[in-house]
C-alpha cells in the first residue's frame, strides 16, 4: 500500500515514511499524527488543515511510493532501482 485516504471527505491521508525520521518530523509538523490503523513506526497521518503545503504532501506520496516499491520489490529478491533523480531520504529533508 502507499497511500489511504477518504476520497469523499480528505480530511487526511496516510502515508509511509522513513522510520528513522518518522518522530522528528512529527515534531516539527503538527499535522502529522501518530496513525490509528497502521504500523505508527511506519506510517503517518497527515491531517489536511492546510498548515503543510500541497507540493510537500505531494512529495511525500510519491516518497511512500517509493519506499512501498523497494520493499516490494526487495521482499520478492529484485534490485532496487529508482526511476527517480531524488535520494530515497527525500521524505524527511524536504522543508
Amino acid at each position: 500500500m502507499v497511500s489511504a485516504t477518504d476520497v469523499t471527505q480528505f480530511k487526511s491521508i496516510s502515508v509511509r515514511c522513513d522510520a528513522d525520521m518518522i518522530d522528528e518530523l512529527r515534531a516539527k509538523y503538527p499535522a502529522l499524527k501518530k496513525h490509528v490503523y497502521f504500523s505508527e513506526r511506519l506510517w503517518t497521518l497527515i491531517v489536511m488543515d492546510n498548515t503543510i503545503a500541497d507540493t510537500l504532501v505531494m512529495q511525500w506520496i510519491d516518497e511512500s511510493y517509493e519506499l512501498a516499491v523497494k520493499n516490494l520489490q526487495r521482499s520478492r529478491g529484485q534490485a532496487w532501482v529508482s526511476k527517480k533523480s531524488y535520494p530515497l531520504n527525500r521524505f524527511a529533508t524536504l522543508a
